[in-house]
């Protein structure tokens, strides 16, 4: 529709959230560190984007998980640190953790013998995450793993990551004006459950006193220079310990059309959210003007 037209517009800002693949740390293939480190150094983000979105949404590409609209936020010791995709890399990873039959069809095998499985789940008829998940699921295959996709709906796959009866599920973070909305979500004790307890977020039960501790002070901190420490901490233990796996930006999707009326929020003049489902729709309503015929 937008190329049929020049009145039709598109406009996908990103936002400080992101798409994370939330593992199960508390159990299964993703409670070792060092499959999580190798599954995401095999994921290509940049081929997630274009297959599961055309490209609306962008790779994450900084090791911290934030997004390019949270690139001031990236701590010194992260500047400039990005995700690399590499099979071998991933390979070597796992034969040092003493791994076997890694690389080999539903060959691998933990250090304790055990055969590695993987269970990936999204609902059905989200076609994007749909597709991101299958490229996933062959990447790990990749590895040497079986895996196994699963589309259920969405009661079912709500059930699943909640109370933790899951391996991986791909899921959006919440978004702010600062990067600690991610982090929260992704490894905060507050939300963690045990096994088999509905989990509103943290679906991987991760576990860290010092990111949780950090990650409270953030929030009560009255100095930029204290955010700042607090964050280098959280970072640390995001980029070293890997609770989650992010992949893709969350933008907000704008599609609006010039038709009838303009001063719709644009890249070039970004006055509020063009996401019209918010309560940005008022301010938006008294910028359109009726268009020139």
């Amino acid at each position: 529709m937008v190329g049929k037209n020049k009145a039709n517009k598109a406009w996908y800002p990103s936002t400080l959230g992101n798409t994370t693949l939330f593992t199960n740390d508390a159990k299964g293939a993703f409670s070792n560190l060092s499959f999580r480190q190798a599954v995401s150094t095999v994921i290509d983000r940049a081929q997630l984007s274009q297959q599961g979105t055309t490209g609306a949404s962008s790779p994450i590409t900084s090791v911290t998980g934030l997004p390019e609209s949270g690139k001031d936020f990236i701590s010194s010791d992260y500047t400039g640190q990005t995700f690399k995709t590499s099979l071998s890399d991933a390979k070597t990873i796992l034969t040092k953790a003493g791994y076997t039959g890694v690389g080999t069809k539903n060959g691998l095998k933990d250090a304790k013998g055990n055969a590695v499985t993987v269970m990936l789940t999204d609902p059905a008829g989200w076609s994007d995450y749909d597709a991101e998940l299958q490229l996933i699921g062959s990447e790990i295959e990749s590895l040497g793993a079986k895996v196994t996709v699963q589309n259920p709906s969405y009661d079912t796959w709500n059930d699943q990551i909640s109370k933790g009866n899951f391996d991986g599920a791909l899921h959006w973070t919440d978004s702010g004006f600062t990067p600690y909305n991610i982090y929260l979500d992704s490894m905060d004790q507050s939300f963690y459950k045990p096994l088999g307890q509905v989990a509103t977020y943290n679906f991987g039960r991760f576990q860290n006193p010092e990111a949780s501790a950090a990650l409270k002070d953030y929030a009560n901190a009255t100095s930029d220079a204290q955010r700042t420490k607090d964050l280098a901490t959280i970072q640390k233990v995001y980029v070293e310990q890997v609770p989650v796996i992010p992949v893709l930006e969350v933008p907000v999707w704008g599609n609006y059309t010039e038709r009838y009326y303009t001063g719709w929020p644009t890249k070039e003049n970004p006055y509020t959210d063009i996401n019209m489902t918010t309560p940005a729709e008022t301010l938006v309503l008294t910028k359109l003007k009726p268009a020139s015929n």
